[in-house]
């Protein structure tokens, strides 16, 4: 339920906002194109990767129990001439190893081997990547390269993903690309369209907008509104940089983040060098620099372009706190963007 004071707390409309909201439909892309989206369900492998034996060197494919004991002194005589194999290829029937070339001698009526070996040497075994029935990206990981890669290796050609659409509506300027930007990095595809799962507008709410709140208890950002335009849920962001990140912080990241059906990234915990000081009754936006193995405070509640330059981490701190001692351990999202 909306507070009914003039400033609206955040934990309040956090709730509103997100009582709008469902988990986007997925869609397949290709596994190329996956890569910062957010994963959905994956089917199961139907087979153990790889299915067979691998070489993982170039050389010839033969038995351990064949070679035991080789040596200079005591070659092992090879009964059947051995297959030669090239990196990847799937060793023969009965193979389990893969000698180098200078270590046989093939000039002979009977080939010869100077080394033992044991089973799996140079081998990538049958199932070692992946158990059949795995699931190689869990439902609401954000996809990587190395994901990406390990599908296509896997087989699969495509990769269902979740990736909600929004509208950002204002004039173009800086601030309005930062936005943009962060939205494009936390997994949305921005669009000028009607059919967008949200609308983010820069400044004030248009006309004909819902305005659920009229204020936020949050700084910076106490502008920042949320209700609706039409049908679609709406976040209105201030023209200031520092309010439209806290904004965007406090707001879009956790729509985006239910829209996408995963959980909130992984925080960061670093005992604090100095102490932080925060009013209570307002949600404020903590700036930090990890120095020395700790976070250190650059900014609270008001954070000037040169706090935000310097930022490696970014937290909120909640409207019923007075802050942290120096030494607290204190847990921050980092701020790759």
């Amino acid at each position: 339920m909306i507070s009914s004071h003039p400033l609206t707390a955040l934990a309040d409309a956090q709730a509103a906002l997100l009582a709008q909201l469902a988990p986007v439909a997925p869609r397949d892309v290709a596994c190329a194109a996956a890569v910062g989206l957010t994963a959905a369900d994956l089917t199961p492998l139907a087979a153990p990767q790889p299915p067979r034996a691998i070489a993982l060197r170039e050389g010839y494919a033969l038995r351990a129990q064949d070679l035991s004991g080789a040596s200079s002194f005591t070659p092992a005589v090879l009964a059947n001439a051995p297959q030669r194999v090239a990196l990847g290829d799937a060793l023969p029937e009965g193979c389990d190893c893969v000698l180098d070339p200078a270590a046989l001698d093939l000039s002979g009526p009977i080939g010869q081997a100077f080394v033992d070996a044991y089973p799996g040497e140079n081998v990538r075994r049958s199932g070692e990547d992946f158990a059949a029935s795995a699931i190689i990206i869990p439902q609401g990981r954000k996809v990587d390269a190395r994901d990406a890669l390990i599908a296509a290796r896997a087989g699969f050609a495509t990769l269902p993903v979740r990736q909600p659409r929004v509208e950002i509506l204002g004039s173009m300027d800086e601030i309005r690309d930062f936005i943009a930007h962060l939205a494009r990095r936390s997994g949305a595809e921005v669009v000028d369209s009607a059919t967008a799962d949200l609308v983010i507008t820069m400044g004030e709410a248009p006309a004909g907008a819902d305005v659920l709140t009229h204020g936020l208890a949050l700084e910076p950002g106490r502008d920042c509104a949320i209700g609706r335009l039409g049908a679609t849920p709406m976040i209105a962001l201030p023209r200031q940089p520092d309010q439209a990140f806290a904004g965007f912080i406090a707001l879009v990241r956790p729509a985006l983040d239910l829209l996408c059906a995963r959980a909130p990234a992984a925080q960061v915990s670093l005992p604090l060098a100095a102490k932080i000081s925060s009013r209570v009754g307002v949600a404020e936006l903590v700036l930090l620099e990890v120095q020395d193995g700790s976070f250190m405070s650059l900014a609270v509640g008001d954070c000037p372009l040169q706090a935000l330059s310097r930022a490696t981490h970014v937290s909120l701190i909640g409207a019923g706190s007075e802050g942290h001692g120096a030494g607290d351990i204190c847990a921050a999202d980092p701020l790759d963007v």
